[in-house]
């Protein structure tokens, strides 16, 4: 992994991410201010190209644990208890409309199928709305801080949370008084949860007892497969073009770039790894570019990594590439995508 920009924010940082083109890029920045007595942050907009990164705008606000970036809008996961949406327009962020769920937010989620999020909270709580956040919908999940929630990406209903009580639980949205599944599996606190690009049947778990695991829907008596990779795992981005590469930001082990074969047999091929950085936050570039943006903590990081030694399927230019349009079961509808031959 190769550093090829970096910049130095004011406040911590904790989570970056691309929008769909990979034109553009964001940072959440968190702390708390000694001074004001309470959390402050940022959300921090870039744009990019091949040829200039440029910060378009800088938002302080409450301090933004967590936020999904979809084509032209951000959604946050911020400290004062607001679930709040931003449009992008002309370079600029715009609030545009939030929800006071009465906890700090520490994870959000986006389902494309019924347009819905689904954020998680300190007080151990998932939050199910829309997407003008209107009906919503409260669970008590958990009895701690609950760290992560995503929907299953190939069931809309079915949502998934991880908490610091070192359980992983499965949801029926439809019907949620009770989980329809509880792991118990992990020697520490769940952070974070991905169902698989590849295999409708499996999903990924990080926790903060330092390992990436598979777990398949069919059997979740025991994870098909893990790899200890020295750090919690924060963050998993499984690249949406060759599902086989995901990065994880793991915390004090900084970034690390995995490969997994079709047996879900987990290999660590790259790493960036540093004593003085927490890192929290890293994102594949959309495209076929070998490009991941990571962000860290106490050093107040946000960098851009090239990948094109380890990740060399991605960026061959001699490959050939196919269009094809094929209805996505994440999206909802028809996308264009390339697919190598």
């Amino acid at each position: 992994m190769t550093l090829v920009w970096s910049s130095h924010l004011k406040f911590h940082n904790d989570a970056v991410e691309w929008n769909r083109k990979g034109d553009y890029f964001c940072c959440c920045s968190y702390e708390f201010s000694e001074e004001l007595n309470e959390r402050v942050g940022s959300l921090n907009l870039y744009s990019y190209s091949q040829d200039s990164i440029a910060m378009k705008c800088s938002i302080e606000t409450a301090g933004v644990l967590d936020c999904e970036f979809h084509e032209n809008s951000i959604v946050t996961a911020q400290s004062n208890g607001d679930l709040a949406l931003y449009n992008l327009k002309n370079d600029h962020l715009q609030k545009s409309t939030s929800l006071d769920v009465g906890s700090i937010v520490l994870s959000v989620s986006s389902n494309f199928q019924t347009n819905q999020y689904i954020a998680s909270t300190r007080n151990g709580a998932l939050i199910v709305t829309n997407e003008n956040l209107l009906d919503e919908i409260e669970i008590d999940a958990h009895v701690c801080e609950a760290w992560t929630c995503a929907f299953d990406r190939y069931a809309p209903n079915i949502a998934f949370s991880g908490a610091d009580d070192s359980l992983l639980k499965k949801w029926d949205l439809r019907d949620a008084p009770a989980p329809i599944a509880t792991i118990k599996n992990f020697q520490a606190g769940v952070c974070s949860v991905q169902s698989d690009f590849i295999n409708s049947n499996v999903f990924l778990v990080g926790s903060y007892d330092d390992t990436l695991s598979a777990w398949d829907h069919r059997n979740l008596s025991n994870s098909l497969s893990s790899i200890n990779v020295q750090g919690g795992v924060w963050r998993i981005k499984q690249h949406s073009l060759d599902a086989t590469y995901i990065a994880l930001a793991t915390m004090y082990a900084g970034y690390k770039i995995l490969t997994k074969d079709k047996n879900f047999h987990f290999s660590v091929i790259g790493e960036v790894s540093r004593e003085d950085i927490l890192a929290y936050g890293i994102d594949w570039h959309p495209s076929g570019r070998p490009l991941v943006a990571t962000c860290s903590f106490y050093d107040n990081m946000l960098e851009l990594y090239d990948v094109s030694k380890i990740v060399r399927n991605l960026i061959k230019v001699k490959c050939c590439f196919t269009m094809v349009a094929f209805y996505s079961q994440y999206f909802n509808n028809y996308e264009w995508r390339f697919c190598k031959h």
